[in-house]
């Protein structure tokens, strides 16, 4: 019996942990890269790019 109740729950828990990572996942990526787009804006003598 404790098999089938591990079975009937891992799945689904798997798959939220899943879930859960990839969302981190792509909000992490997508921060990084508008944080480097805001700092690639102003050169290092401080004067903005066009």
């Amino acid at each position: 019996m404790d098999e089938k109740l591990y079975r009937a729950i891992s799945v689904p828990v798997w798959m939220i942990l899943l879930g859960m990572v990839l969302l981190f996942l792509i909000i992490a990526v997508y921060r990084s890269i508008r944080q480097c787009d805001d700092i690639w804006e102003v050169n290092a003598d401080g004067t903005e790019n066009e």
